[in-house]
């Protein structure tokens, strides 16, 4: 495992995550051809005065150890971690701020946009771009696109996605405007 002193608050975690079905239906409609396929991301934060990861997971937004967020992945070869740029770094405490402050809201299990519920590329973009709306800019630092839960080779829903969203009792939010971790990861935001 990497070790905490070599982290700092606001660096982004990408995580990938193996056997669970959604991770990996995550990972087949998000991937990028000949790049690491996440289906988790993370901030590090500090809390007192030691380091911890603020992320969506499981049901809720939650602080979660170090050794618990390795845990999940397996090893640190299942982890890469990023640090913006230094004209971004300015936006992280008020992205911590915004991130904690969503601390024990529900996950969105729905993956969709303005609902009150995060999932965690979600907050992790908009606890940035919100720090960005308070300091007068008008941009979005980490845009967000259309998503789509098709398989960019066959164009077809993965039977994972439609199984998942008639459990839902919901259509899947193809088109939604949204975000994934491997849109975070492949960022020119981080150096």
């Amino acid at each position: 495992m990497r070790e905490r002193r070599n982290f700092a608050e606001g660096d982004f975690l990408f995580q990938v995550l193996n056997g669970e079905a959604l991770d990996s239906a995550i990972t087949e409609v998000t991937a990028v051809s000949g790049k690491p396929s996440f289906a988790h991301c993370a901030m590090v934060i500090k809390v007192a005065d030691s380091l911890a990861i603020i992320e969506a997971i499981g049901d809720s937004v939650q602080v979660t150890s170090f050794a618990e967020f390795y845990a999940r992945s397996g090893d640190s070869c299942n982890v890469v971690a990023k640090r913006l740029k230094r004209e971004y770094r300015k936006y992280i405490p008020s992205a911590v701020s915004f991130a904690m402050s969503k601390r024990g809201q529900l996950y969105d299990i729905e993956y969709l946009p303005n609902n009150g519920k995060w999932y965690c590329s979600e907050l992790l973009a908009e606890a940035f771009n919100e720090a960005a709306r308070g300091s007068g800019r008008d941009a979005k630092l980490f845009p967000f696109h259309p998503m789509t839960f098709k398989n960019p080779d066959t164009g077809t829903f993965p039977q994972t996605w439609i199984d998942y969203y008639a459990d839902l009792g919901i259509p899947i939010p193809e088109g939604e405007l949204g975000n994934n971790p491997n849109d975070l990861a492949g960022s020119d935001l981080f150096k």
